[in-house]
């Protein structure tokens, strides 16, 4: 996970992160190569 997203996600109580984290891992389990990920206007986007 990129530094700065951590960052941002880590502010946020668990329940948040867990879901965070089911929401990437959909991301990245539907693409076929690997999304970019970064921190864009305050929000966590993939490219």
């Amino acid at each position: 996970m990129n530094g700065q997203v951590k960052e941002f996600i880590d502010k946020y109580p668990n329940e948040i992160i867990d879901m965070y984290n089911k929401l990437r891992g959909l991301i990245f389990d539907s693409v076929s190569c690997e999304p970019e990920e970064k921190m864009w206007a305050k929000l966590p986007s993939y490219y």
